[in-house]
């Protein structure tokens, strides 16, 4: 007996090859029939509404039908297969039993049941449609309380300073926009430019309402052209959680070029390190090569 497994929603193709009692491939077959056993319970499907059942069968079993009397003598299937997306009562795993027996013939060796075990699953979803379903629910515009729509909203109705367009004269160390708020609103937030010739982020480090024009760091690979988008991440004071990860990306990163001592205080490798009253971190005797050194 083998086993296969599918995922529920899958359609498995069910044949099988039935020989005379001398072993001679047995065509021409009218009675080859094929019945489906739940292990979980030991009840049978009935092939007229596709439910499990302990009594009252309207259709126990399932005829088979040969495939090719000629190219594939005793070679008989179901046809269109076992479609487990039909199928009520596989929500869990469950293992099947096809039993294939002939009726009210004799004359048929018939092979050992197929056992196929069908697992909860994606079955006929398929990426495209996986990806699709996430889409809708990024989208801003799914404002309803609690969903991830209105979650994503929040979020950018709380990041994005602003929305413009790059107007003419810009270059790739200054981002004119037409901007009409005072000089250094926007220093400290973050800037994203797209347009026919990219998209990037850059810091802010300068603005001045003169042209509304943002100077950045390091300059653009490429000179905005009139009309290309620009949004600014960020609040108004220069607190931008961009800016904030980085910063704590780069002490992060100085602890592993230069130890301890450039930590911050208040940083997050500092609140790591010092968790709780009266604990601290010493790098002699607390880092993961002290504790290799000591336990040898």
């Amino acid at each position: 007996m083998s086993l296969q497994v599918i995922e529920l929603g899958e359609v498995e193709p069910i044949s099988a090859f039935v020989v005379s009692s001398v072993g001679n491939p047995l065509t021409g077959k009218t009675d080859i029939l094929v019945r489906v056993r739940r292990g979980s319970d030991g009840q049978y499907l009935d092939w007229d509404d596709l439910a499990f059942k302990s009594a009252g069968w309207v259709e126990l079993n399932k005829t088979m039908t040969e495939v090719d009397a000629v190219n594939a003598a005793g070679v008989y299937e179901l046809v269109g297969g076992f479609d487990s997306g039909t199928v009520t009562g596989l929500a869990d795993t469950e293992d099947l039993l096809f039993i294939v027996t002939q009726s009210p013939g004799i004359d048929a060796k018939v092979p050992s049941p197929l056992e196929l075990q069908v697992r909860p699953g994606a079955g006929s979803i398929t990426p495209g449609v996986i990806a699709n379903a996430i889409w809708e629910a990024l989208q801003s515009s799914h404002l309803t309380a609690g969903t991830m729509g209105a979650a994503m909203n929040s979020i950018l109705a709380a990041s994005v300073a602003g929305d413009f367009t790059t107007i003419a004269g810009s270059s790739v160390s200054e981002i004119r926009t037409g901007a009409t708020q005072p000089d250094g609103f926007y220093n400290n937030m973050t800037v994203l430019i797209s347009g026919a010739s990219g998209s990037v982020v850059r810091e802010i480090t300068g603005y001045v309402q003169t042209n509304g024009a943002f100077t950045v760091a390091p300059d653009l690979p490429f000179t905005p052209a009139p009309g290309d988008k620009v949004f600014v991440l960020g609040a108004s004071g220069g607190s931008n959680t961009l800016a904030l990860i980085k910063n704590q990306a780069d002490k992060i990163d100085l602890i592993a070029t230069l130890g301890t001592s450039a930590v911050a205080t208040g940083s997050l490798m500092d609140r790591l390190m010092n968790k709780g009253t009266g604990k601290s971190y010493n790098q002699a005797t607390d880092s993961l090569e002290a504790i290799r050194d000591r336990v040898g």
